[in-house]
């Protein structure tokens, strides 16, 4: 641990610390009414931090390297969770994104984000993107696979993630301009298509008088009834069966209600902070694989903060998007955890060349 970014580390601990305070402020009237025990979802997320916690160690330990010869693996592995998701999957609302195993709920969109952006780095680190047939192209059709099987979930908050993260990577490894500019127009067009075609996907966009009209409206008036500095610690009362799935989909708008706009901002800054240390190590890495992963790892958690963000403050499409580490989730807390145990590594190993 001596050599890790220290200050990586150190906001990871805050914001999962952050996490655990705001999962039970948000969930503990829920929980009582539902479990008779305020502490019922406060326990369920102790058990991944749990295993977060060894995976976090075992990162640190495991040289980043090893994960690019294992690459397809992570992605055909993703791919099969992807289709026993839609095969298998609980339906939740109108979309099957878990997969349940007794109590235990897996959601693979999660995981296969990590997925991706270890392929991507180690396709991009050995291959040259200025050719389309033989550098971009065979990067693009495993990819195609998998933002295909998470849109027919559908997750569009899950998929536009890494769609963002994937082209922010393929920049980075040298694409040509207007190879991303065609591809962006594409993506773009078939998404569009995709949500024209998906009932839920337009009622989300939609969102005017219906269940997500109403969350919006809510996360609205708890995120404008916080003020500068807040109600207090578990003083918000959007949470009291007002805000539906405050302790999940929208939890920074009881950290507004709880802790008004200087919580959010030190959140948000956090998160930046986060973004600018990743990228630091990522150029401070050994090799493009290192740069790349790192990038890849900390522009991820970013952007999925933003869109979770986005969302509470109305400015995006409710998309069911978790806050990393600290929203309620198992999957998405494991997932961060790992995406932040390799970027450990990556730092550890700046100077080995």
């Amino acid at each position: 641990m001596k050599n890790v970014d220290k200050t990586i580390l150190f906001i990871t601990f805050i914001l999962v610390a952050v996490g655990i305070l705001m999962v039970y402020s948000s969930s503990a009237f829920a929980s009582l009414r539902a479990k008779d025990s305020s502490t019922f979802f406060l326990r369920k997320q102790l058990i991944p931090l749990g295993i977060g916690i060894i995976l976090l160690i075992v990162m640190i330990k495991t040289d980043y390297h090893k994960l690019g010869k294992w690459s397809y693996f992570f992605m055909a592995a993703s791919a099969v969770l992807l289709i026993a998701v839609l095969v298998l999957g609980s339906s939740i609302h109108g979309v099957r994104r878990w997969i349940r195993f007794g109590g235990i709920s897996i959601q693979p969109s999660e995981f296969a984000r990590i997925a991706v952006i270890i392929f991507m780095a180690d396709f991009i680190s050995r291959e040259k993107l200025q050719n389309f047939k033989h550098g971009l192209l065979p990067v693009l059709i495993p990819l195609s696979v998998i933002f295909f099987l998470i849109g027919l979930e559908p997750s569009f908050g899950a998929l536009s993630v890494l769609c963002l993260t994937s082209f922010a990577l393929l920049f980075l490894g040298g694409a040509k301009v207007w190879h991303l500019s065609v591809l962006v127009a594409s993506v773009a067009g078939a998404i569009g298509f995709f949500i024209s075609q998906v009932p839920y996907a337009k009622m989300r966009i939609a969102g005017l008088g219906s269940q997500e009209g109403y969350q919006l409206q809510q996360s609205i008036y708890g995120l404008g009834c916080g003020g500068i500095f807040g109600k207090g610690l578990g003083s918000g009362q959007g949470k009291l069966l007002f805000l539906p799935e405050p302790h999940t989909d929208f939890i920074f708008s009881v950290i507004g209600e709880e802790f008004g706009f200087i919580g959010c901002s030190v959140v948000a800054f956090l998160f930046l902070l986060l973004l600018m240390k990743g990228i630091k190590v990522g150029v401070r890495s050994a090799d493009q694989f290192g740069f790349l992963l790192a990038c890849g790892i900390s522009i991820g958690i970013f952007v999925s903060a933003c869109f979770h963000i986005g969302v509470v403050c109305g400015v995006l499409p409710t998309t069911g998007l978790p806050l990393p580490f600290i929203s309620f989730g198992g999957s998405n807390l494991l997932a961060s955890i790992i995406g932040v145990g390799i970027l450990l590594n990556i730092s550890k190993m700046r100077d080995v060349r």
